[in-house]
């Protein structure tokens, strides 16, 4: 089991209530899990300090620093984005300086347990790491112990559409070859890594890391190109649609800046009203939409919490059992 390590993160008392924010309740429980988003956040920001590394707020999280100083009210994801030089910095120290209980997953975890195959990579508290008690002591009572933050490459594009293209249409041919591993039989699965092998001019090992291996190949095809070889830089969503558009302008990436985000600072890049704007028009008047992914993040884990309890004689709430157990 981990040894408690101390919050890095301090909130005011009336942090943890019901309230509304934009007219939208965010219920304690929320609260809760925003805070221990800012802890896993807050070691993550540490790291890079520590080895001169860049990052951005991005996506919601970039929004929501620049809208609300903190969560988009009705959302609670965290994501951050690096330039790929960074990024593969950040990758190669995150497993040594990372703190027991918490390890990077996705295509390059340590361990097989931990293998997500997913394009971006995620700093994760493991939950099989952690007591129920020390993990509520830890992340100021959320007691859900599987959270992560996801964090994006940010790739250079070439300024050669062909070029461009071809990059784009290989790592889309690997990402859903990944993506349907499941959904296809045998046949067509090597029908598939056959064609990958004769399209990347290398050879693919039919063993238990395959799935691995190809999106390991996928993101190396990501990170061909340089900062001079073009003027975009590809987000995440670039790569799985035939839009050209969503490439952003490496210029507004330049420069960084740090801003609030609830209780900590956290760094996005100085032209984020050109980014905003070109993603979301208006971004300044909030409007309630729905999410693009599940909503609480913990919803899938209340289940199993609540037969953990009912299996230890507890038959309040959980929301009354938090309260009885862990205070500020």
């Amino acid at each position: 089991l981990v040894q408690l390590a101390e919050q890095l993160v301090i909130f005011p008392e009336n942090f943890f209530q019901d309230e509304y924010r934009n007219g939208f309740l965010v219920p304690q429980m929320m609260k809760r899990a925003w805070a221990a988003k800012l802890e896993l956040l807050q070691i993550i920001i540490d790291i890079c300090n520590k080895y001169d590394i860049t990052y951005f707020a991005e996506y919601g999280t970039l929004l929501g620093a620049i809208r609300h100083k903190g969560f988009i009210p009705w959302d609670d994801d965290v994501d951050i984005a690096l330039k790929r030089p960074d990024y593969n910095k950040l990758i190669r120290v995150l497993p040594s300086e990372l703190p027991n209980g918490i390890a990077l997953a996705g295509p390059y975890a340590q361990t097989d347990k931990l293998f997500l195959p997913t394009c971006q990579s995620v700093v994760a508290t493991v939950s099989s790491d952690w007591k129920l008690s020390d993990y509520m002591q830890r992340f100021h009572g959320f007691p859900y112990r599987n959270m992560g933050i996801d964090i994006f490459p940010l790739d250079y594009l070439p300024d050669d559409p062909e070029l461009s293209s071809l990059q784009q249409y290989l790592v889309q041919k690997i990402v859903f070859c990944v993506r349907n591993w499941e959904k296809t039989n045998e046949i067509t699965r090597e029908e598939n890594v056959k064609e990958i092998e004769s399209l990347c001019s290398t050879h693919i090992a039919r063993d238990a890391n395959i799935l691995r291996t190809l999106i390991q190949l996928s993101d190396s095809i990501r990170a061909l190109y340089q900062e001079n070889d073009g003027n975009d830089i590809a987000k995440d969503g670039f790569w799985f649609t035939n839009d050209r558009q969503i490439a952003t302008p490496k210029e507004w990436f330049a420069e960084a800046i740090t801003v609030p985000f609830e209780n900590i600072m956290v760094t996005v890049p100085k032209q984020y009203d050109e980014i905003l704007t070109n993603r979301y028009g208006d971004y300044r008047n909030p409007v309630i939409t729905v999410q693009t992914h599940t909503y609480p993040f913990y919803k899938t884990e209340e289940h199993a919490l609540r037969n953990y309890l009912d299996a230890h004689g507890y038959t309040g709430s959980i929301d009354d059992f938090v309260r009885k157990h862990y205070s500020e």
